[in-house]
Formats: structure tokens, sequence, C-alpha cells
């Protein structure tokens, strides 16, 4: 039973493989654009995640000068 269980996940695994692999060379252009669309949130919460920890530590080197 567990050999065919393994069988029907390697087969559903091609399968899934193919047709990501079809949909990425069809729709190329889409994949950019959310390739795109993921670096500039990633630039942006990154941005602000920098911003964040720059204004802790200021303000702990504040707090431990006086």
């Amino acid at each position: 039973m567990e050999k065919l269980q393994r069988m029907k996940l390697g087969i559903f695994g091609a399968v899934a493989l193919v047709l990501g692999i079809w949909a990425m060379t069809e729709w190329w252009w889409f994949v950019v654009e959310i390739l795109q669309g993921l670096l500039a949130f990633a630039l942006v919460v990154g941005g602000g995640l920098a911003l964040i920890i720059a204004i802790r530590r200021m303000l702990r080197e504040q707090a431990s000068a006086e």
C-alpha cells in the first residue's frame, strides 16, 4: 500500500513540475512582473526593518549615556 502512495506522489510531483515549467515559459512576463513586485515589497520591508533597528539602537545608546 505504501508503494502505491509513493507512486501516486511521484506521478503528481512529475505532472506538477511539467505544468509549472510550461506555465513559466508560456507566461514568462507575468512571472517577471511577480518577481518585480516581490523585489519591491522586500525592499520596503527590509528598509523599514533597518530603520526600526537603527532607531532602537540610537535610543538604547541615549538611555545608556544618561
